[in-house]
C-alpha cells in the first residue's frame, strides 16, 4: 500500500507530496523486530529474564540499529529479571526524546502505574527504513530492559502519532493498544488499507484547532471510524462530558476510543491519566 508521508513540527508542518510504494511491507521484511511469545504467554504470566543480562539504568538511554537515541525510564520497584509493561513514545518533529518526555509530561503517570516508558527522537514517517527504525526501538529497549512483550503499548504526537497508526496497521509492532495525537493520518490514507490482522484498541486524540491536520479534510474523527470498523464496533455511543466519543459493542472486549479537543496542533492533549487508564484495560496478567 503506500502511505502520504507527512513531516510536522510542534509549530508548523509540511507535505512531502510523495508516497512510498509498499514501504511499510519492506520494513517487516527488512527489520528483525519481533520478541516471541508462547502460545501460553497469558497463562504463564510475565516473562522472566536472566540475572545480569539486562543492564540499562533508570534514566538510560538506548540506540536503534540505525542510531536512534530512545530514553527510557523505569518504574518504582522495576525488577530487570521480571518483564514489564512499555510505553513507548514517539516524538514529533523536530525533537529529541528529553524534549518530548517534557512536552508529553507523561512519565509520572506512567511509571507510577508499573510501566517502563522510552521516549524515541523524532523519526520521520518518510519510508522503509524509517519504518524499520521506529520498529526497532522495541528490540532495543528490550536487549536492555526486560520488557513483558505481551504489554506492549504506542502512543505519540504529530510525525509520532503517525508511526503509532502506521506501526499498529502493518504489525510492525505487536501491540495490543496505541494512543496518537495529531496524528498526520487522514481518511484518506487509512481507508485504502486493509485491517491489522491482530486487532488493535484505539485511543485516537485530535483538535478542532488543528490548522495543520484539519478535521474538514478528513484527520482526527473519520480515522477513529475506520479504526472502529477495523474491530467490528457499533455505531457511535454517546458523546462524554470529557470530548470524548467511544465506540460501542466492538469485537473482542476491544474500545475505539475518538477524544476531540480545541487546541492547536503543537499541544499534547492533557489526557495522561486517560491515556495510561486505558492502556491498563489491556495490559495481559
Amino acid at each position: 500500500m503506500k502511505w502520504l508521508l507527512i513531516l510536522c513540527v510542534l509549530g508548523g508542518c509540511s507535505s512531502t507530496g510523495g508516497a512510498v510504494a509498499d514501504a511499510a511491507a519492506d520494513a517487516a521484511a527488512a527489520a528483525d523486530v519481533a520478541i516471541e511469545v508462547a502460545d501460553d504467554a497469558n497463562e504463564a504470566g510475565p516473562p522472566s529474564c536472566d540475572p545480569g543480562t539486562k543492564p540499562g539504568a533508570d534514566q538510560g538511554s538506548v540506540k536503534t540499529p540505525a542510531g536512534t537515541s530512545v530514553l527510557v525510564r523505569t518504574p518504582a520497584g522495576y525488577d530487570p529479571s521480571i518483564g514489564t509493561p512499555l510505553i513507548i513514545v514517539y516524538a514529533a518533529c523536530c525533537i529529541d526524546g528529553a524534549t518530548m518526555e517534557q512536552f508529553t509530561l507523561l512519565t509520572p503517570t506512567a511509571t507510577s502505574a508499573g510501566y517502563l516508558i522510552a521516549y524515541a527522537d523524532h523519526i520521520s514517517p518518510s519510508g522503509a527504513a524509517e519504518f524499520t527504525d521506529a520498529a526497532n526501538v522495541l528490540p532495543a529497549v528490550s536487549a536492555q530492559y526486560c520488557v513483558d512483550p505481551a504489554n506492549v503499548f504506542l502512543t505519540g504526537h504529530s510525525d509520532g502519532g503517525s508511526l503509532d497508526e502506521v506501526l499498529a496497521i502493518e504489525g510492525l509492532v505487536a501491540t495490543q493498544a496505541i494512543a496518537p495525537s495529531a496524528s498526520g493520518l487522514a481518511a484518506s490514507d487509512v481507508t485504502p488499507a486493509q485491517c491489522p490482522k491482530a486487532q488493535v484498541a484505539v485511543f485516537e486524540q485530535h483538535s478542532s484547532g488543528d490548522q495543520l491536520f484539519p478535521l474538514s479534510e478528513g484527520y482526527g474523527a473519520e480515522v477513529a471510524a475506520w479504526w472502529a470498523q477495523c474491530d467490528g464496533c457499533g455505531a457511535e455511543g454517546a458523546a462524554r462530558s470529557d470530548g470524548c466519543l467511544p465506540y460501542e459493542a466492538c469485537s473482542g472486549q476491544l474500545q475505539v476510543l475518538y477524544c476531540q479537543g480545541t487546541a492547536v496542533h503543537g499541544i499534547w492533549p492533557d489526557r495522561d491519566a486517560a491515556i495510561v487508564a486505558f492502556f491498563d484495560q489491556y495490559r495481559v496478567p
